[in-house]
């Protein structure tokens, strides 16, 4: 029988800032002017478990939530914002992933994004340089998807495991 270790991406592999870890809004009402609370009430706690399932797409509710509190930002910026602010790679588990498959573990990637989040990780942060090089799996289980409305984040038909490390 063959040993699996399947290991989270997102808040596992990638953890927060770049430069200290901490969580992607740490400074966002400072570097854009957006309040969380108003945020998280308006956007994340209303809408996002529709959001990640499929059921609701993220750009449009995205921007009728910032337009809701004002912040007079484009859905693009604060996007990148988002993504760019939660994209530190635990380097140290990656390396003791790629020791684990040396030794015969076979290790895949999961992660239940939305696709627009998903696609990130895979082609930023994942694999950057060269996607046909990367030797870990990773599956993207975008869960409920068959309930939602949205197409996945990559094209038909969808891969079921794509490499990372």
């Amino acid at each position: 029988m063959q040993r699996v270790l399947m290991v989270d991406v997102d808040g596992v592999l990638i953890t927060g800032r770049p430069e200290d870890g901490k969580s992607w809004a740490t400074d966002l009402e400072a570097d854009l002017g957006v309040p969380l609370g108003p945020l998280q009430d308006r956007f994340f706690a209303p809408h996002w478990d529709e959001i990640v399932t499929g059921v609701k797409p993220l750009r449009p509710t995205l921007d009728e939530a910032l337009a809701e509190i004002n912040s007079g930002l484009s859905v693009t910026t604060f996007l990148d914002y988002w993504f760019t602010r939660d994209a530190r790679r635990d380097e140290g588990l990656i390396s003791a992933l790629q020791r684990a498959r040396a030794d015969g573990l076979r290790v895949l990637l999961a992660t239940n994004q939305e696709p627009t989040r998903a696609r990130y990780l895979w082609d930023t942060l994942a694999c950057p340089r060269s996607p046909r090089r990367c030797s870990a799996p990773l599956i993207w289980a975008w869960r409920n998807r068959h309930r939602g409305s949205l197409p996945p984040p990559w094209p038909t038909p969808v891969p079921r495991q794509r490499h990372i490390f």
